[in-house]
């Protein structure tokens, strides 16, 4: 191939990365001498480069503020862009595509601004929701407690120690995502409990720009793998925190467990959880740090479906086989198709469980 063809190749290629880049690059001219399109092969490359590391940067799931001034529709400043930021990944978009949109969020105080501002307040209770980003706005911006949510910590292969009890993050925990509103059995947090004793109690707390009433009431629950552990717990409206006492949970090499959470059908669209280890209790006091990823509440609701008693269960006799114990019927809400992946039932009677044995679900 002739030194001609080849950066005739060379040229058509960097021309492709570039347009699949969707940046505008200057393209060596035709009629150049080879050391010249060397160079500019050179500096093109250089370009892909840092075009390549713009796009790969990520936003942060929301913006950490300082703000020092009111803002408002014609002001320009980098407190106007942490504030784009911060309404975009709240889920108050301020424009969806060019200046403003995620990623190229500006400094100026435009009229989307002023809308998606108006739209905050308006969800936030802050009145009058004009879009005026003054200090009641910034007041309340506060009080909720504005936090990029932090790095969560890193999953790891359960090592079993020697004494004692030890968690660390599940491999396969959850990562970063939006939910539906009125979600149920949302995995929140998975992790690893690791070495020989007895695990007595766990606290979990909320953190990030939400609220407790973004939860069902008694709405979180441990499980290990498809067995809950525990009945619903709630929240604490004050100290945002889950606790889950007397598990008395006998640990021998690793357990895998998992919080997972039911979203009330009336949370906010827009606010994220996190959730953090606060306080862990057991014959020796289990080591190990966790914080999962956020969730997000979207705008949209989760399917329903609704269970209702069908038919006519008679008691069973003593030694029956195949007995009957439950007949109920499953129903998809209106123009919706429903896919189910797990049914579990309580036994809330007085029989000794161990009687009950080999259960069959069947349609």
């Amino acid at each position: 191939m002739s030194t001609l063809k080849k950066f005739s190749a060379i040229t058509l290629t960097i021309t492709t990365v570039v347009w699949l880049l969707g940046a505008v690059v200057a393209i060596p001219a035709y009629g150049a001498t080879a050391e010249e399109l060397q160079v500019q092969i050179t500096a093109l490359l250089a370009q892909i480069q840092a075009l390549q590391a713009q796009l790969s940067q990520t936003t942060p799931s929301a913006a950490a503020c300082a703000f020092t001034q009111n803002l408002f529709l014609g002001v320009t400043s980098d407190e106007v862009k942490c504030l784009q930021q911060y309404l975009n990944n709240a889920g108050y978009t301020v424009s969806t595509s060019g200046a403003g949109s995620v990623g190229s969020e500006s400094t100026y105080y435009g009229a989307k601004t002023k809308a998606a501002v108006a739209s905050w307040q308006a969800a936030k209770g802050v009145s009058p929701a004009a879009g005026y980003f003054g200090s009641i706005s910034r007041a309340k911006y506060t009080s909720l407690a504005v936090t990029t949510p932090t790095t969560p910590t890193t999953p790891t292969t359960p090592t079993v120690p020697g004494t004692g009890l030890a968690l660390a993050l599940a491999l396969d925990n959850p990562a970063q995502r939006t939910v539906p509103l009125g979600s149920a059995g949302i995995e929140v947090l998975k992790f690893n409990v690791s070495g020989s004793g007895t695990l007595s109690s766990l606290i979990f707390k909320r953190n990030g720009i939400g609220a407790t009433a973004d939860f069902s009431s008694s709405g979180f629950y441990l499980y290990e793998g498809s067995t809950r552990l525990t009945s619903g717990r709630s929240i604490n409206s004050t100290s945002h925190e889950v606790s889950f006492t007397g598990l008395n949970l006998s640990v021998s090499g690793t357990k895998t467990l998992s919080l997972l959470a039911d979203i009330s059908s009336t949370g906010t669209s827009g606010n994220y959880s996190y959730f953090t280890l606060v306080s862990a209790t057991g014959d020796s006091t289990p080591t190990g740090t966790l914080t999962g990823n956020a969730i997000t509440l979207g705008s949209s609701a989760a399917g329903t479906i609704t269970a209702t008693s069908s038919g006519s269960v008679a008691n069973p006799k003593i030694g029956q086989q195949d007995a009957l114990l439950a007949e109920f019927k499953l129903t998809a809400g209106a123009a919706e198709d429903i896919s189910i992946k797990q049914i579990a039932l309580t036994e809330a009677g007085t029989i000794t469980n161990s009687y009950l044995s080999d259960f069959v679900l069947k349609q």
